[in-house]
């Protein structure tokens, strides 16, 4: 599969025409700068190359491309000083013969194109947790909300009947009037004006015939 390939710095040992004879488009960067704009562009390098020419790695690019992408980083030695390899994807000696490294560089492309599906697919399933995550949140506050109007709703109707006047809940009228019956007949003397129990607080009189609901 054809890709999209930098290739950093000078090229020493004439890869760029083996690179895009084997089909891959291949852009030559010699700055930091160049080599950003490829990184901003619309179509990001897959994998950067880059040499040891003269004994010297190209530190900034390295720093830049590992900052700026994920793209697999393969050196061409062309020189036999000792680096860390392990800041690379893939080492190519000097010498290589082209068609081997052509076959490791495939080989490496395509890994790259593995993994970065799988990470893909993972960061939309991580998206999907979260946002279901986020329902289950939700329907779990609406579910605490209609508990606790339920058990609200079921404590007013369990709270015993009293009078307005003792701050509790206000009784149905009838069972005010019933009320006021009895502690009307508990407190006044039988007897009055037409055999209706009487009964006084201060300077008022009244009987059974005043209770009104």
């Amino acid at each position: 599969m054809a890709a999209n390939l930098v290739y950093f710095g000078v090229d020493t040992c004439h890869r760029l025409p083996v690179l895009m004879r084997a089909g891959y488009t291949v852009e030559n960067c010699h700055s930091a700068l160049q080599l950003e704009a490829v990184f901003d562009s619309s179509c990001p390098a897959e994998a950067v190359l880059m040499t040891d020419h003269e004994g010297k790695l190209p530190q900034d690019a390295i720093t830049l491309t590992r900052s700026r992408s994920v793209a697999p980083l393969i050196l061409f030695r062309d020189s036999n000083h000792s680096y860390a390899e392990s800041a690379f994807d893939l080492v190519v000696p000097s010498l290589t013969a082209p068609g081997q490294w052509l076959e490791q560089i495939a080989l490496l492309l395509e890994e790259s194109r593995v993994l970065r599906a799988k990470s893909a697919l993972l960061r939309a399933e991580s998206r999907m947790l979260q946002h279901e995550a986020i329902l289950l949140q939700r329907d779990a506050a609406e579910l605490r909300e209609k508990t606790r109007l339920e058990r609200a709703r079921s404590a007013h109707e369990r709270a015993p009947l009293s009078e307005p006047l003792c701050g509790g809940i206000s009784s149905p009228p009838i069972l005010k009037k019933n009320l006021l019956i009895f502690r009307y007949l508990r407190r006044c003397p039988q007897g009055g004006h037409g055999g209706s129990p009487r009964c006084h607080t201060g300077s008022h009189h009244w009987s059974l015939a005043d209770l009104s609901v």
